[in-house]
């Protein structure tokens, strides 16, 4: 088989073949374009961007073409020709042009059609001569206004004479005729008469590029025209070949010119050559719809119309050159979009950042649009995912080459740089100058109408991320992998975005992980929907796939040698990860590091603004620099702090709209379900939810594939969760509440599969976030769920319960203070109390005396801990108020001093304001737990404690200290004394029926004095704090509690064996035992009280357990017989006291 020409050796063949002709050699000539031309590629600021044109690829030809593109000499020699192949100039007279081609590339010559039968031949002269716009005849040239191609058609006569005149163009010459008038140069010098005029028939400043351009888009007229025309069957076939044989012609020669415009002569012109051409239109894309219609002045000056022409062009070219240098022909047109100044300045601009830019401020929709209809073409796809900038490799010290770190790939990848376009402040400050100056001072509809503006914006970029990213991932197995790749990339040099504290400007930035986080849900959309594909997720994907790395990540719940042991466990050969399974996992990874980090910095935010607040109002309340030396100074920095909380507000308002926008919500909710769903999966021993409802309690053995699982899987759907309960509650309305409920009491029926005691705690609180009244939903989001719901009527009570004792033990040095750090649990069982199922439950539970003991314990414990922490701060901040509004004595302290006393009531009133809410919220649980399980809270163990609580409290509201209760602004604290002496006469009149509770009550000495209780009994008459009926309920308790008392006086026995006394309370014990390890004899009463709070021996330290003390009923005997006597010698001798008075008053009678 002989070996087909190449482009290059066949257009050197016909050249030469010309050169012969006209008397001249075969030696190197060189190109009469522009030499100032531009390269082919535009310069772009991407990172190391090729700025040298490589040779063109050669141009294979397809199989069912005659003829193919050839890649002709960049001038010919002619005569007259200097050294430097420009012609000599000379006197000459310029005569009329042969023809004039249109200057309007979609005018074009439209033959006209009689009623006479459709020849092929004359069909093919005619739209070759149209296509072209070139004529062999110099007749028909000039009656059809085309240019005269001389010099071809001499040569096409001289080696066939024979050919019938006039010579018309055929499909046969089509790339001599393309050939041909590509390299008649406008700029060639001539003293032929006739070479002038042809000369002056070329449109001035048409580049090579336009005139291919307008040859292909006469082309798609002729096809539309000969379609129309609907010759015979045979014909239109010919006809069709014909065409996409020109077609392919075309398009070959103009991804030729894109890479090397220098290849044929150029006008003498400073418009950009080469693939900067295709710039215009699509940067017009945008605006196709509006501005740039059919009929406008500016569409017309583009060489591609964007809205009807620019994507078909695209096509015809991704087609022809794909496989076949598609990367050199658009790969420059790619970098340029991609990093162009219209992307690099952002979304919004300033009246600053506009006057230093060539920018408007809609540039980057241009940009967008423009990448999004390539990407919109799938071999062009595939060829962006091929390019060096796709995923710029990692940094390499040994070349020292690669990026370094999040941000640096980012602003180095094509998708990064679209990507990272935002309206997150912390990234664009331009946001705050242009839609939310002076946030603070904005009316309400200002501010709505810039949310409106900068939403919409969001939601058209992001749509356009989307398509841009489905078009990759539908392009086919290379360009999906490459995407995949590039996530996986991300998630590797972001991964300290997770970390509380790092350095922002080395990681991705807040805009490019929204973005990114959006498009993979959008992805992910197909197989989240009625959880049909969970069973597609590959359980092994981590073992299987290495785009995500979990070395230094924590697991919910396992010990390195688990994590070995699962590893191992991997089948080395098993199938690779599909891309349900891809998706799914990066999605989990790139939610870790967007949307927590972002809640973080908003969190962070509020944090600084409360700081500031506080700054504020101790420099406003300290008056002693008025009129001073530093007012002027004072005033500015007040200033300075109001602007800056209004710039943190509006800062805060842009990651708000972001954030909160009601698609990305909504399919959020819909991962974070599904996730959780996914997990609860993986530990229900039937797999079958949530088809079929899981069985709590979950077994005690914690299956390996779930303890392996990172942490973040876990703990970001509740973060999630508690995000929007706080902020959009009505996300959930329609969607999420059975997935939260089923998860959070899964989880806290079994605790023991979560290691980490504060994921447990955000399970409450989401739970606690979720019953609090929000606008129309009086019982909150989730509340009529939580009454309804078969797992939360089944298990809500009991395990709200059993968490709220097991929370204390969370082995921090904090770990009694971090149960208060939200009122959740007293929250949640509050709301539920109405149901009468809960309360049903709650019954049952009771009837556990041990362990609802141990609940009532700690919430005693609780109500006692942060009642007293209240007063007492209370008190404190009363004495500093005095302290303060002494003038004279304020101002003779110290700057020093009063900057001490300022941050100690600073400090007092932190910590009232969550006292109060705390201390509110567990007197109303204790109140309706003391209402209907009143067993508990008078066993030995606990009515002592309770009946000294509510004592001192009682004191301190309505004995001699409560003045010092009464502070300035007690609003500001939210504090009502008269509420909280009504909460506590409610727990006593719930329990005022209890022998037991009226003998503590009496009983205990500290606190408890007739008077105290006859002073708070008048002030609730006089404040209406309860009804008759309760009021008459306290009375009569009062009465019994100090007839108690005095009845005890009588009875206390002092004088007892040092052998009946228990060691711990120095008091007469009743029902003594033996602790097995520190052989020590304490009564029963004490050590169960003991061990609610510690399971240990209180003697020597050791594990202990009620079960394990010995009873010593020898011991307990002995005592019983003492008392006994005791007591009958008291009866004896009041007997003989009482004999002897009535002898007594009998002698005197007598």
């Amino acid at each position: 088989m002989s070996e087909q020409p190449t482009p290059q050796s066949e257009a050197e063949r016909i050249r030469n073949k010309r050169l012969a002709r006209l008397g001249g050699g075969t030696g190197n000539t060189s190109s009469t374009s522009n030499p100032s031309s531009p390269p082919a590629e535009p310069t772009a600021p991407a990172p190391n961007p090729s700025t040298s044109t490589a040779a063109p690829k050669s141009v294979s030809p397809k199989a069912n073409t005659t003829a193919s593109p050839t890649q002709a000499s960049k001038s010919s020699s002619l005569p007259g020709s200097s050294s430097t192949g420009r012609v000599t100039p000379s006197r000459i007279t310029i005569t009329k042009p042969i023809a004039q081609e249109t200057h309007a590339s979609n005018s074009v010559p439209k033959p006209k059609h009689s009623n006479v039968p459709f020849s092929f031949a004359r069909w093919e002269e005619d739209t070759v001569e149209i296509v072209f716009g070139v004529a062999l005849d110099k007749d028909i040239a000039q009656r059809k206004r085309l240019v005269w191609l001389k010099e071809l058609s001499q040569e096409l006569i001289s080696e066939t004479p024979e050919s019938p005149r006039p010579l018309r163009c055929k499909g046969d010459h089509a790339d001599q005729i393309l050939i041909g008038r590509l390299e008649l140069d406008p700029q060639r010098m001539s003293d032929d008469p006739e070479q002038i005029s042809i000369m002056s028939s070329i449109p001035p400043e048409q580049t090579c590029f336009e005139y291919l351009v307008g040859c292909w888009k006469r082309l798609i007229g002729q096809r539309a025209a000969v379609i129309k025309r609907a010759p015979p069957e045979k014909d239109l076939e010919k006809a069709i070949a014909l065409i996409e044989k020109l077609r392919e012609l075309i398009i070959s020669y103009c991804g030729l010119t894109m890479q090397d415009p220098s290849m044929f002569p150029q006008p003498n012109t400073t418009k950009p050559l080469g693939g900067a051409e295709l710039l215009p239109p699509l940067f017009a894309l945008a605006s196709a719809n509006s501005v740039f219609s059919a009929t406008s002045p500016m569409a017309q000056d583009l060489i591609l119309d964007p809205s009807s022409e620019l994507q078909p062009f695209l096509s015809d070219l991704a087609k022809r050159f794909h496989q076949d240098g598609l990367e050199e022909v658009l790969g420059g047109v790619v970098r340029s979009v991609a990093f162009s100044p219209h992307l690099a300045v952002g979304m919004v601009h300033t009246t600053a950042t506009l006057s230093s830019t060539a920018v408007n401020p809609t540039s980057w929709r241009s940009a967008v649009a423009a990448l999004e209809c390539l990407f919109s073409i799938k071999p062009i796809a595939a060829m962006i995912t091929t390019l060096p900038q796709w995923n710029p490799d990692i940094w390499n010290q040994e070349t020292r080459t690669g990026v370094k770190n999040g941000s640096d790939h980012e602003k180095s990848s094509i998708l990064g740089m679209v990507m990272r376009l935002g309206i997150f402040a912390r990234d664009w400050p331009a946001v705050l100058v242009s839609y939310y100056k002076d946030f603070d001072q904005m009316p309400p509809r200002d501010k709505q109408a810039s949310d409106i503006s900068l939403k919409a914006s969001l939601t058209s970029l992001r749509t356009s991320l989307y398509n841009m990213v489905n078009s990759i991932v539908r392009a086919g197995p290379a360009p999906r992998e490459a995407f995949l790749a590039y996530v996986g990339r991300v998630v590797a040099l972001n991964g300290k975005r997770a970390a509380m504290r790092f350095k922002y400007e080395t990681q991705a930035s807040d805009s490019f992980m929204h973005n990114l986080h959006y498009v993979l849900l959008r992805l992910a959309d197909p197989f989240m929907m009625d959880y049909q594909q969970l069973d597609k997720i590959d359980l092994r994907y981590y073992e299987r796939s290495r785009r995500i790395v979990l070395k230094d990540q924590t697991r919910i719940n396992a010990t390195p040698p688990e994590i070995e042991e699962w590893e191992k466990g991997a089948d080395a050969g098993g199938p690779t990860p599909n891309f349900v399974s891809d998706v799914f996992y990066l999605l989990t990874a790139v939610n870790h590091l967007s949307t927590g980090p972002i809640s973080n910095y908003i969190s962070a935010i509020a944090r600084h603004v409360r700081d500031i607040e506080k700054e504020l109002e101790v420099m406003e309340r300290d008056e002693s620099w008025r009129g001073g030396p530093a007012q002027q100074q004072v005033e500015a920095a007040l200033k300075r702090g109001k602007e800056e909380i209004s710039k943190m507000h509006a800062l805060m308002e842009s990651m708000y709209v972001a954030i909160l926008d009601d698609e990305f919500t909504s399919k959020s909710v819909g991962f974070s379900c599904f996730v959780s769903v996914w997990l609860l999966r993986m530990v229900d021993p039937s797999k079958q939810h949530p088809k079929v409802t899981i069985s709590l309690p979950l077994p005690q053995e914690v299956p390996l594939v779930f303890k392996v699982q990172p942490e973040y899987a876990f703990d970001d759907i509740v973060e999630f969760w508690d995000l929007m309960m706080k902020y959009k509650p009505t996300v959930f309305t329609a969607f999420g509440q059975k997935e939260i409920i089923d998860f959070a009491i899964a989880f806290l029926t079994s605790t023991w599969y979560i290691t980490n005691p504060y994921l447990k705690s955000k399970l409450v609180a989401v739970l606690a976030i979720g019953v609090r009244p929000f606008r129309q939903h009086t019982a909150g989001i989730l509340g009529n769920a939580l009454c309804s719901h078969p797992l939360s009527l089944k298990h809500l009570m009991m395990c709200l319960m059993s968490f709220y004792v097991e929370c204390e033990k969370t082995g921090t040095h904090t770990q009694f203070y971090d149960k208060f750090r939200e009122r959740d649990i007293a929250e949640v069982m509050q709301s539920v109390w109405r149901d009468s199922t809960h309360r049903a439950v709650m019954a049952n539970f009771t009837s556990n005396m041990q362990e609802f003991v141990k609940f009532a314990n700690r919430l005693m414990n609780d109500v006692t801990f942060m009642l007293d922490e209240l007063l007492t701060k209370l008190a404190e901040i009363k004495k500093l108020q005095l302290e303060m509004a002494n003038k004279e004595a304020w101002e003779a302290l110290t700057q020093e001093q009063r900057e001490d006393r300022t941050s100690k009531l600073r400090a007092a009133e932190g910590i009232v304001e969550s006292w109060v809410i705390y201390s509110r919220e567990f007197l109303a649980l204790l109140i309706e737990f003391t209402d209907s399980s009143k067993a508990p809270f008078v066993s030995p163990e606990i009515v002592g404690r309770l009946a000294a609580m509510l004592n001192y409290v009682l004191d301190q509201l309505a004995g001699p200290r409560a003045s010092d209760l009464k502070t300035k602004d007690l609003d500001k604290y939210r504090f009502d004394p008269r509420e909280m002496l009504s909460k506590v006469l409610q727990i006593y009149i719930n329990l005022s029926g209890e022998p037991a509770f009226v003998q503590a009550v009496a009983g205990e000495g500290r606190s408890y004095r007739k008077s105290l209780f006859d002073r708070a009994l008048k002030i609730a008459r006089d404040k209406v704090l309860k009804s008759s009926e309760e009021l008459e309920t306290f009375a009569k308790f009062a009465e019994n509690v100090e007839a108690t008392r005095l009845a005890m006086d009588e009875e206390e026995i002092t004088d007892y064996p040092e052998e009946f006394e228990d060691p711990l309370m120095a008091t007469i014990m009743k029902d003594p035992v033996i602790l097995p390890s520190s052989k020590t004899v304490v009564d029963m009463s004490t050590i169960k009280s003991h061990l609610l709070s510690d399971p240990t021996d209180p003697f020597n330290r050791m594990p202990l357990k009620i079960e394990d003390v010995i009873p010593n009923t020898e011991l307990k005997a002995r005592i019983d017989a003492f008392l006994s006597e005791r007591r009958n010698n008291i009866v004896e001798e009041r007997i003989k006291s009482a004999a002897d008075e009535n002898q007594s008053k009998m002698d005197i009678a007598e």
